[in-house]
């Protein structure tokens, strides 16, 4: 727990090195990554597994983001396990990876469809994580961020590509 904990304050903190909007996207990364559910240790060398919808839009931005945290972090390597076609079939196939115990660290699901994984006990909170860093307020997260991935008094999800609605009248 403890290198899990010095692990996600160093993901961490390599976010306030981006530019504002790769801050967002790294950081709500470096969140994702706490998340991990069963991180693989060998020989120093920890791989954290990820699976993500709609390749054709975050192949390159996931690519991106973990060539740069790689770069940062010489003894962790992100493996893109494999990518869901839409968030149906993410949220499919998750649920049957629960059921054979192979489910990737990180998940990037639709927060419409998370219900279903803290209700399974499948997600797991977030809390202690952002509690434990000091700045985690300043990043850019504001209380709408946090709610949509809120379940009782707990934060098991953050948003990744947040769709921005207008109304616009004439």
């Amino acid at each position: 727990m403890q290198r899990r904990l010095r692990l996600s304050t160093a993901i961490l903190r390599h976010a306030q090195k981006e530019t504002h909007t790769m801050k967002l996207v790294f950081r709500l990364l470096s969140c994702f990554l706490l998340v991990l559910v069963g991180c693989q240790i060998a020989a120093a060398q920890i791989t954290v597994t990820i699976e993500y919808p709609y390749p054709d839009l975050f192949n390159s931005v996931h690519e991106m983001i973990i060539e740069k945290f790689e770069a940062e972090h010489l003894d962790i390597k992100i493996k893109i396990r494999t990518t869901y076609e839409n968030y149906e079939d993410g949220t499919q196939k998750v649920l049957r990876q629960a059921m054979t115990n192979t489910l990737p660290d990180i998940t990037f699901q639709g927060l419409n469809r998370f219900r279903v994984f803290v209700d399974r006990g499948i997600a797991q909170p977030l809390d202690s994580f952002i509690d434990a860093e000091k700045d985690f307020g300043a990043w850019g997260f504001h209380a709408g961020m946090f709610s949509a991935g809120q379940f009782g008094d707990h934060v098991y999800a953050l948003p990744f590509a947040y769709p921005a609605t207008s109304v616009q009248g004439r």
